[in-house]
Parts: C-alpha cells; sequence; structure tokens
C-alpha cells in the first residue's frame, strides 16, 4: 500500500533535539528525507512542491514504532475484571475473556455473517457494497458474504492503525495472517512489520510475530487462582521453527518476535513469580543454550516479548540476552492491569539489554505506544528509578529499529525514510518533556514514507490533500484532524466506524452481555480511559 507524496515538501522548523533550537529546512522527495538546510530554505511556490511553515512552539519527532501490539483488538475498550492473574494463560482460558474479546474479534472478523439475521446481512450489503454490484452478488450467498468479510476487514484494518497512528506511530507490529494477503492489504496509512516492502527486506524472509513459543499442559481452566506450578511448558512448532531457521543459517526469519514467560514477575510488590511463567523461560534458555548455532542468534533479530518469566538475578540469562543482541520489549501498562506487577527493567538496562516499549493491546493495554512511554516516564519518576528520558524515548525509537536489524531506515537524517510527527509543545518544557507529558492531541500532524496521513485539517487544506473528516461525534478535538486514505481503498470514514460500532452492539444483544462501546480515538478525549491509567499509576 505504501505510496509516496508526488511533490515534493519543505518542512520549516525546530527539530527535537537541536540543542540550538534552531530553524532547519527538511526537504522530502520520493519518501525520503532528501536534505536538511540551516533557515529557511524554501524554493519559490509551485504546483510540484508543498511548504509547511512550522510555529515556534513546533517541533519535528522521528515516527514512533510499536512492537508490540495485536492491532486488530483496537476498537475494544479496556477489559477490566479486578482480578490479579498469575498467567496470561489463565485469562486467556477464562470464559468472560473468550466471550467478550477473543469471540467478539473473531465476529468482528468473519463471524458475524452465519450469526446475525438475514436483514442485519442484507442492511450492511447496502451499506458496504457499490449499487452496481449488489445485484449480482445478491444472487450468490456465498459470494456476498464473502465480499460483506472483505470489505468489513478492509474497515476493521484500516480503524485499527487509525487509533495506533494518532499517537505518532509510523511502524506497527504485524498480528494478522500477512503473508496471506495480497501484497497491496498488508498494510494501509503506516508501515507494518508483516510487510517486507515496508522494512525494505528481501521477499524472501519475513519479521515473525509468534504469540507462543511454549503453551502450559494441562490445559488452564480459566481460573485465576489455579495453581501454574503444576503446568509443564510444551514446545510449539513456532519456536521449533525458528531453531530450524537459526541453524540453517536465518534463510527464512529476517526477525522473530515473541511472547515469552507472561505472567507475574515478582518485581514490584513482593509478589511471588509466576512458577509457570519462569518454567517457560527456562525450558526456552536450555534449548538457545544447547540446541542452537549461537553465531546465527546473534544476527537473528530475536525480541522477547514480556519475558516476565526471566530471573534477572540469574547472570547466564542476562548475559546471554546482551550478548546474542535478544532484545526485550517491555508493556508495563498491560502488566500492571493484568498481574500487579512488571519486569525489573532497571535489571535489564543495568545488563547492557536492548528494551522497547509496547502498546500490548486496547483490552488491557495503551491506545498507542505513545501512551505507554508515557505512562513508563511516570513509573520512572515514582519508583526513582533514573532512567533518562531520551533513554525512554529510544525506547520507541532507536531501540526497535535496532531489534529489527533497520537502524539506518529512519531517523531525522538525509537518506532515511521520510517517518515524523510534529508536536505542539509546552513554553515551559523542553520539546521532548512535552511529549512525554503532554497529550496525544498536540501532534499537529503525521508523515509516513513522505506523505502526510493524519494531521490538522488546515495542513491537508493548504496542500489540497484529499482526506476522510473525524465526525464531531468522536470528539471535539479528533474533529479538528482529518486521516488520508488512499482512494484505491475507497474508505469512507463515517460509514466504516458505524459498521464495526454495529457489529459490536449485535455481538453483544446477541450474546446478552452488557454493552460495549468502541473507544475513543483519543486518548485526550477518552475520559474512563485516562481515568483507568491515572488509577493504575497511584495504585502502582
Amino acid at each position: 500500500m505504501q505510496i509516496s507524496s508526488n511533490k515534493e515538501i519543505y518542512i520549516v522548523g525546530k527539530i527535537w533535539n537541536d540543542p540550538n533550537r534552531e530553524e532547519k529546512t527538511i526537504k522530502i522527495s520520493n519518501g525520503r528525507i532528501n536534505s536538511i538546510e540551516n533557515g529557511s530554505r524554501v524554493p519559490a511556490s509551485t504546483p510540484d512542491s508543498d511548504i509547511i511553515l512550522l510555529d515556534s512552539d513546533e517541533y519535528i519527532f522521528p515516527s514512533l514504532t510499536n512492537l508490540h501490539t495485536h492491532v486488530g483488538y483496537n476498537v475494544f475498550p479496556l477489559w477490566i475484571k479486578n482480578k490479579v492473574w498469575k498467567s496470561r494463560h489463565h485469562w486467556r482460558n477464562n470464559p468472560e475473556y473468550k466471550l467478550e474479546i477473543s469471540e467478539l474479534n473473531n465476529f468482528i472478523k468473519d463471524k458475524w455473517p452465519t450469526q446475525v439475521n438475514p436483514f442485519f446481512i442484507s442492511d450492511f450489503a447496502n451499506l458496504l457494497i457499490e449499487e452496481e454490484s449488489i445485484n449480482s452478488l445478491l444472487k450468490d450467498k456465498n459470494q456476498l458474504q464473502e465480499a460483506l468479510i472483505n470489505e468489513v476487514k478492509k474497515a476493521h484494518a484500516i480503524i485499527s492503525e487509525i487509533y495506533a497512528v494518532v499517537g505518532g506511530t509510523g511502524l506497527i507490529q504485524q498480528t494478522l495472517p500477512l503473508d496471506k494477503e495480497d501484497p497491496s492489504d498488508r498494510s494501509f496509512i503506516i508501515r507494518n512489520t508483516g510487510n517486507q516492502k515496508d522494512l525494505e527486506i528481501p521477499d524472501t524472509q519475513q519479521v515473525y510475530s509468534i504469540v507462543d513459543f511454549f503453551r502450559p499442559d494441562p490445559k488452564p481452566s480459566g481460573n485465576e487462582n489455579e495453581d501454574s506450578s503444576i503446568w509443564s511448558p510444551v514446545i510449539q512448532k513456532s519456536f521449533n521453527d525458528f531453531i530450524t531457521s537459526v541453524n540453517n543459517g536465518n534463510d527464512k526469519s529476517y526477525a522473530t518476535l515473541a511472547h515469552i514467560g507472561e505472567g507475574c514477575s515478582g518485581f514490584l510488590h513482593g509478589l511471588q513469580q509466576d512458577a509457570y511463567s519462569k518454567k517457560e523461560v527456562e525450558a526456552m534458555f536450555d534449548i538457545l543454550y544447547n540446541k542452537i548455532d549461537k553465531e546465527n542468534l546473534k544476527s537473528s533479530f530475536l525480541s522477547l516479548t514480556h519475558g516476565n518469566g526471566i530471573d534477572t538475578s540469574d547472570q547466564r540469562q542476562m548475559d546471554f540476552l546482551r550478548e546474542h543482541n535478544i532484545t526485550l520489549i517491555w508493556s508495563p501498562v498491560s502488566n500492571l492491569l493484568l498481574y500487579n506487577d512488571t519486569v525489573n527493567i532497571k535489571a535489564f538496562l543495568q545488563n547492557g539489554i536492548n528494551i522497547c516499549l509496547g502498546s500490548d493491546w486496547s483490552p488491557s493495554g495503551t491506545k498507542h505506544v505513545l501512551d505507554e512511554l508515557k505512562f513508563a516516564a511516570i513509573l520512572n519518576e515514582k519508583f526513582n528509578w533514573k532512567i533518562s528520558h531520551d533513554q525512554l524515548f529510544d525506547m520507541v525509537t532507536v531501540n526497535p529499529l535496532k531489534a529489527l536489524g533497520l537502524e539506518s531506515s529512519t531517523g531525522i537524517e538525509a537518506g532515511k525514510n521520510a517517518d515524523l510527527f510534529v508536536l505542539k509543545s509546552t513554553p515551559s518544557q523542553s520539546p521532548l518533556d512535552s511529549l512525554l507529558f503532554g497529550k496525544d492531541a498536540d501532534i499537529s500532524f503525521v508523515i509516513v514514507n513522505g506523505r502526510m496521513v493524519y494531521g490538522l485539517k488546515e495542513h491537508f487544506d493548504k496542500m489540497k490533500v484529499d482526506y476522510e473528516n473525524f465526525d464531531v461525534s468522536e470528539g471535539a478535538l479528533i474533529s479538528k484532524y482529518g486521516i488520508s486514505i488512499n482512494n484505491v481503498l475507497k474508505f469512507d470514514m463515517k460509514k466504516s466506524l458505524s459498521l464495526i460500532d454495529s457489529l459490536i452492539a449485535e455481538y453483544c444483544r446477541i450474546h446478552t452481555i452488557p454493552a460495549m462501546i468502541r473507544p475513543r480515538i483519543l486518548a485526550s478525549e477518552d475520559q474512563n480511559y485516562s481515568r483507568i491509567l491515572k488509577r493504575l499509576a497511584e495504585n502502582s
């Protein structure tokens, strides 16, 4: 999907980390930063160029990267059960979770035509299918259902990316089987780790997103009090495939992002570390120590998501992670909401291990990785971890690109991808502190691959770029913004949001569960979400 603007773009303003706060001119062409010059160096206005003059309180930042997210869940509200789980396998097997989250997600993806009444399908057909096509499709029920499912999938995927891009995200983790999709459908607004073209990596390799390297035996009941110490980790095909790829010189995997040892870490509140999560990590290390080519592992770009079962007092584990370039992806909000705990992040940093931040997912995480960064900054101050603000910012910029082996691709430098956003700062704060302690509504616009994809409508209007409006019903702040979608996709914002809302409402009606409301797109306008995160920080 990725396209760049067919015009040259000149942005005149200040870059976030320039100590002198001097005005620069960034020239963007063909999706890349062509040059950066001191002062205002814009040419005379022509039909082939756009000039953006930033206000004195606006700063240019590199786009953020989120290597841990389940993007399809972004349309779901927070799932709060006031329970403290020991392991992810407790809540993943809980009947309430299955009914209210996993089955709802399956319903939206492709199960809804078999569960709703014919009138609902007919209404959807009239809403989604172009008039000239609908008569022929109505004659073939299977063909009609397939066409409707594809339209809903497209709307769901685009809306899910919108929730990410409003927080300055330029690259997001693949969580769908994108290798089965048409290449043009592997991403829509921003870059996706499942799309080789977005990452500019060989077509013969992939970035694999793995939910399970191991699963417990026996199958958990879903009761939060179940004893996890009796479970044994069973290796999954995904880990065997990873081992084979590494031992064959990383022939198939370019990088791997794998969940491992997610549960109570035993760090923050003196809780006991989850026994199963620790077993899972130990089983992984046993294989990495003894059954894998160590030199190939160093260049396999392995990232471990959560890693709560890692023993930070085990120096062998710490040294092995650092020496083999293995990254830890930290999701503190999700950890605290589910387990009332998180990893000893300072121990990982002190051992020189690459750390990234990930938002996880909307049922128990943040809306976008900017909010995860902001929450990490709050925890850092509260617990006096003495992590610098630059180190925190690296966790959503430099470090995830290092984790993927793509350090040379993105940043505010000539020759790199033109993936950036502009933030309106607070005069009394540095640009970075304005980002860490401000709001997502402070972002003026986001550019990905040299094309403005999200921003205040005044910028789109001045550049004469087509965009979709956010209706005022979505919030007063977001209604000032627009989103630019590739015209080929024929995306209708109002219609698409309406159909997702209709599906959520219909699912709740069918299953007689309390109504679930799709969360506000901007965190700044979602009072319930903001209240929960504030309380979480205070009680941590």
